[in-house]
């Protein structure tokens, strides 16, 4: 804006000001200049992050074990310390509980850790962002691909389609509700949160690039799954690999999460399947 003269060497220049601030009645305010926003936890902050998650967790689910497990044992002394081990070890309702219970307050954590960083918005930071229903029904069509592929692989190598420890928990899940809200609901949304959502952000911020932390948190998700023989956590690591490409893909986590929970909902329809075949 121009500047009126002085009319006087000892009058000073006057700056003109908007007419919304002179019909305010005073000058505006500079603006505030925008500070420049952190960026995300680097990869040995969240493998320790990570860490505290995974103590948590591990500390609920503890206390849930040992609570069925005191619970087993105060109902029928008889059992002894292997006969409520078998009792409670893969038992459904046991393991739905543990999950129900356990990872609300993990998710909670995440997001504290989110926002303790002053970085990105959480939805940003995890990559929960929407997609194209175009591009969620084609990764939704290569998780149909990679059911059969993984059915069939195990048909024509002689090993279950279904780990046998899913068949102990489905008999021993009543109500089996809970274990459908765990398995499909609770489980994709926390494991996709945690391993392609916070950890995948921090490492691929790193040396190893997107790719390489695809490989690791497929790595490290595969190995979380030890209820599972080694057959069947390469079968893990393989969708694992499969998950952190569409996130990479897509820029998002909604579709790892929808197709987890399709991969869990398939599983325990075949569950269901095979065990009425049985009766």
């Amino acid at each position: 804006m121009p500047t009126m003269e002085p009319t006087s060497p000892d009058e000073p220049v006057q700056q003109s000001v908007p007419p919304e601030a002179a019909a305010a009645g005073h000058d505006p305010a500079p603006p505030m200049p925008d500070l420049p926003a952190k960026p995300c936890w680097g990869p040995w902050a969240t493998i320790g992050l990570g860490l505290l998650v995974c103590g948590l967790y591990f500390i609920i689910q503890t206390v849930v074990l040992f609570g069925a497990a005191f619970g087993v044992g105060w109902s029928d002394p008889s059992l002894g310390a292997e006969g409520v081990e078998r009792c409670v070890s893969n038992n459904g309702l046991v393991l739905s509980t543990a999950m129900l219970l356990s990872i609300p307050p993990c998710l909670g954590i995440i997001f504290l850790f989110v926002w303790l960083r002053k970085g990105p918005p959480f939805t940003e930071y995890i990559g929960l962002v929407p997609v194209r229903g175009g591009i969620l029904a084609l990764w939704l069509a290569v998780a149909v691909l990679f059911i059969a592929a993984s059915d069939g692989t195990s048909t024509l190598l002689g090993k279950p389609v279904v780990p046998p420890f899913l068949y102990d928990a489905y008999k021993t899940g009543s109500p089996v509700v809970l274990l459908w809200i765990a398995f499909v609901l609770f489980v994709p949304v926390f494991e996709e949160v945690f391993f392609r959502g916070f950890l995948f952000e921090g490492f691929r911020n790193s040396v190893i690039g997107n790719m390489g932390a695809v490989v690791l948190c497929a790595l490290l998700w595969a190995g979380a799954h030890v209820q599972y023989e080694p057959y069947e956590m390469a079968t893990v690591f393989v969708g694992g690999l499969l998950l952190g490409v569409s996130r990479v893909h897509t820029g998002s986590l909604v579709p790892a999460i929808v197709v987890h929970a399709v991969i869990n909902t398939v599983a325990l329809l075949e569950v269901v399947w095979t065990l009425d075949r049985a009766l």
